[in-house]
């Protein structure tokens, strides 16, 4: 066995060789790549072989990375490589295997010394009699002071002191207290009222701690408890191994879990030996409710209870709830009287003549039936009334106009101009809607349907500009200057008459769109928006029946020329239609049936 061992010894010893020597000619071998010229720091002095360097102790890593030691930086050392392939920034040492950094040496002469100064640490223990302290495997039991030397990565010296001191053996008691409940102990300023372990420090004549332990108990409070039971008439009830069949309040006692007496009774009732059994039957409204006996009940069924006699038997009490069916709503129908004012836009429409416009306002005084509905259905009805109203339009225009009167000297040309012509006309009207009226149950309504319009008064004032008459022998071509045979007209014209169309009966298609509010009193106020555009006018003259709007008749032995000025509507308007359109205000009184 001794002489294996000391085989792979000498193997070992042998491969350690090899690889010093390898080590060793590892910078020999890299002479020959030598490639790059190195300086001293910050300076032009090359750096050469066999040159007395020391290096700078602000370096502390080789060129490979590791630390360098403490005792390089002090000594002198001779260069004995500049430079390889591999380490072309760096230099050999003699005696120093690790290449170094050029600019990491110092010529000798430059070179600064560095100085470490020993450390000095203490720390304190304390131990009690008896006990002993292991530092760096020497071991203390004595109170002093001891110092020991270390040498840290610096190789510097490190002194460190402990001041041990050894102080006597505590001293540990304990005492036991007991107390009832509710009740509390104190001890040394201290106040404890629960069951534990409490301890304190106190300082012994001979300064040594002094630990003492109280171990306090409090006796738990008495738990006094109860439970009923009710049996029928010939039952028992067992309990605790023990048999009870007769009322009465029975008593035993048991350890709680906490340890307190715990003393439990049992309140036994023995029922009579038949129940009594009653019914009663309730009826109510549906969405009612039925109290009996703290318990409330809205839905049909049997619900039973039971209750205690006077007799002491169980008293069996059943209810009998109907709840009557929810009631449908029932349709209705609903009447209104309504009184509205509308107004905005008006035109009669006159054709061929230029359209008049205008404004119109109205009352209307309705009446409306709507069918049996229910609450939450659209309601649907017709409505009719009468509307009383005013229109008023007015027309402009330019007027230029010729015609030929016969007579017994021969024809006369006439030639009639105006600068311009205003007509206003004035209508009080009456209305008779006979309407379809529909009313959604978010107060949405729409009235549509023919309308009977009557004018019962018709005005018109007119007024002409510049007005001239030409008249011109048709078979001579002279222009007559004579006023017996153009008759008087004034160039700045105005009168007041009354239009032929009074009467005419008008039938227009009407239509109302709006909101309606409904008020806490059940009628409502609505706000809407209307319009009527008429199908039909009675008021109808053929083009050969107009006239003109200044009509001359030629003068005789006896007579000068006679000028009459008509209305634009008589003279040339041959058909009028109607048109207005606005907002309407309405009140509506409604009784429902």
């Amino acid at each position: 066995m001794k002489s294996k061992n000391m085989t792979i010894n000498n193997r070992m010893v042998i491969k350690v060789a090899l690889l010093v020597i390898f080590t060793s000619l590892l910078p020999w071998a890299n002479l020959s790549a030598q490639k790059k010229k190195l300086f001293y720091p910050n300076s032009t002095v090359p750096i050469e072989v066999g040159d007395s360097i020391k290096i700078n102790p602000d370096s502390l890593h080789y060129e490979t990375g590791e630390r360098k030691v403490r005792w390089v930086y002090n000594q002198v050392h001779e260069v004995r490589q500049v430079s390889s392939k591999y380490h072309p920034d760096a230099i050999l040492l003699k005696g120093i295997n690790s290449w170094i950094y050029a600019n990491s040496i110092l010529p000798e002469t430059e070179a600064k010394k560095i100085i470490y100064e020993p450390m000095n640490t203490s720390f304190e223990i304390t131990i009690e009699d008896g006990e002993y302290y292991d530092w760096n495997g020497i071991v203390y039991n004595q109170t002093g002071d001891y110092v020991q030397k270390f040498l840290d990565v610096n190789e510097i010296d490190s002194i460190v002191t402990l001041h041990l001191t050894v102080k006597p053996k505590s001293i540990y008691t304990s005492f036991d207290i007991t107390i009832d409940y509710g009740q509390t102990y104190s001890w040394n300023d201290s106040t404890y009222g629960e069951t534990g372990t409490y301890t304190q420090h106190f300082l012994a004549s001979n300064s040594a701690d002094s630990i003492v332990t109280l171990n306090l108990v409090v006796r738990q409070k008495t738990i006094y408890t109860s439970f009923d039971i009710t049996v029928k008439y010939g039952e028992v009830y067992t309990w605790n191994k023990k048999t009870y069949d007769s009322t009465g309040a029975y008593t035993q006692p048991f350890t709680a879990v906490n340890g307190a007496d715990s003393i439990v009774t049992l309140n036994l009732t023995v029922l009579p030996a038949k129940p009594i059994y009653t019914s009663v039957d309730v009826t109510i409204d549906f969405g009612q409710t039925y109290t009996w006996n703290e318990m409330t009940y809205d839905t049909t069924g049997v619900y039973t209870q039971s209750f205690t006699a006077q007799n002491g038997a169980d008293s069996i009490v059943t209810l009998n709830l109907t709840v009557l069916p929810e009631p449908q709503p029932q349709p209705y129908q609903v009447n209104r009287f309504s009184v509205g004012v509308r107004g905005a836009f008006a035109s009669s429409m006159a054709k061929p003549a230029k359209t008049p416009l205008g404004f119109d306002v109205l009352l209307d005084l309705q009446y409306a039936h709507y069918w049996a509905a229910d609450q939450d259905k659209i309601r649907l009805g017709i409505m009719t009334g009468l509307s009383a109203g005013y229109m008023s339009t007015t027309r402009s225009q330019v007027w230029d106009e010729t015609y030929i009167a016969k007579t017994d000297d021969g024809d006369i040309e006439y030639h009639v101009t105006a600068d311009n012509i205003q007509e206003t006309n004035h209508q009080l009207q009456l209305e008779v809607p006979l309407m379809f009226s529909m009313v959604t149950p978010k107060g949405f309504f729409l009235n549509a349907g023919p309308k009977f319009i009557l004018p019962v008064y018709t005005p018109y004032v007119q007024s002409m500009t510049n007005t001239t008459i030409q008249a011109t022998d048709v078979e001579t071509g002279v222009v007559l200057v004579d006023n017996p045979v153009m008759g008087r007209l004034d160039k700045e014209f105005t009168q007041k008459g009354m239009n032929e169309h009074q009467f005419d009966l008008t039938i227009a298609l009407g239509a109302e769109l709006g909101y309606e509010h409904k008020l806490q009193s059940g009628h409502s106020l609505s706000f809407g928006v209307y319009a009527n555009y008429g199908l039909y006018s009675t008021y109808k003259h053929a083009a050969e029946t107009a006239s003109q709007i200044v009509s001359i008749v030629p003068p005789t032995t006896a007579n000068v020329a006679e000028v009459t000025v008509n209305s634009v509507n008589n003279a040339c308007v041959n058909k009028l239609g109607y048109l207005d359109a606005g907002l309407k205000v309405a009140f509506h009184l409604n009784w429902k049936k």
